[in-house]
């Protein structure tokens, strides 16, 4: 008991002093810390992380995947009668690699007396939505043998094109321009495009046939 009693009075002295001391001075602010609660720490760790939804792309309304790998577009120029979109005379297409879509193939034919070009391409290298929406001119979308396509009226004025979506990353390339704008006939904007929308619309009876 005189040990106990002892050790209360030596606390109580203690507890006294510190009293006492803490009346005597400034309060000095205890420092904040943060203790992490392991329970939940540890419940957070051990939820799964959430799954990112990735949405697909919405499918394109074709009639069927048309793969142009195999087309050769001499043969789709050469099987049409050019003169049906202004050209002064049957000249055949010159074929060689297409310098706007690399490692694809083009087919590129000029008549002398209407000032103009054709071209046609069989594109293996980029999709028509990508091209259309990266083009720099007026666009309309259309359809064409059942495929969506596109017309392209560029802001110079003396060209159009036509593109048809056949298959994702794919699309033939019509094409119909003024030779030399310094000299005549230069044919109006607008009618070229009537005309190489004519001529994309024969173009792919041809493709579709192969």
């Amino acid at each position: 008991m005189g040990t106990n009693a002892a050790r209360l009075a030596v606390s109580s002295v203690t507890a006294f002093a510190a009293l006492a001391l803490t009346a005597c001075s400034e309060p000095t602010p205890a420092p904040v810390t943060t203790t992490p609660k392991t329970s939940e720490s540890t419940e957070t760790t051990d939820k799964p992380s959430p799954t990112k939804k990735t949405t697909a792309p919405p499918k394109v309304d074709r009639p069927a995947d048309k793969d142009l790998s195999a087309v050769n577009p001499c043969d789709v120029m050469n099987t049409l009668k050019l003169s049906d979109y202004g050209m002064d005379n049957q000249v055949p297409g010159f074929q060689k690699e297409s310098s706007i879509f690399p490692g694809s193939q083009g087919c590129t034919a000029a008549g002398i007396t209407s000032n103009l070009t054709v071209g046609i391409e069989s594109v293996v290298t980029q999709g028509m939505k990508s091209w259309v929406e990266g083009a720099n001119g007026e666009t309309k979308q259309i359809k064409i043998e059942g495929y969506p396509a596109a017309t392209v009226a560029p802001k110079r004025g003396i060209s159009c094109y036509a593109v048809v979506d056949t298959k994702d990353g794919q699309m033939m390339f019509f094409q119909l321009l003024v030779s030399n704008d310094s000299r005549q006939p230069v044919t109006p904007q607008p009618e070229l495009c009537t005309r190489v929308v004519k001529m994309a619309e024969a173009g792919m009876k041809v493709v579709l046939a192969r």
